[in-house]
């Protein structure tokens, strides 16, 4: 079992903010997909890079 580090703040407008380590896959991407509009990736760029990535390839597949 992985040993993970997380910390979370409550930011002043009612947010979260959830600081952690995990490790860098396909599952990574599709955990934070999973929380739709409501989670942003403030970084590393890469991953939000890789988010983006899978996001156009959504938006791709449902244009009429």
């Amino acid at each position: 079992m992985m040993n993970l580090r997380r910390k979370k703040l409550l930011n002043t407008d009612g947010s979260f903010t959830i600081m952690t380590t995990l490790p860098e896959s396909d599952w990574l991407i599709r955990y934070i997909l999973s929380f739709g509009s409501e989670a942003e990736v403030i970084s590393p760029q890469h991953i939000r890079e890789m988010l983006q990535f899978e996001l156009n390839k959504i938006t791709m597949k449902y244009k009429t």
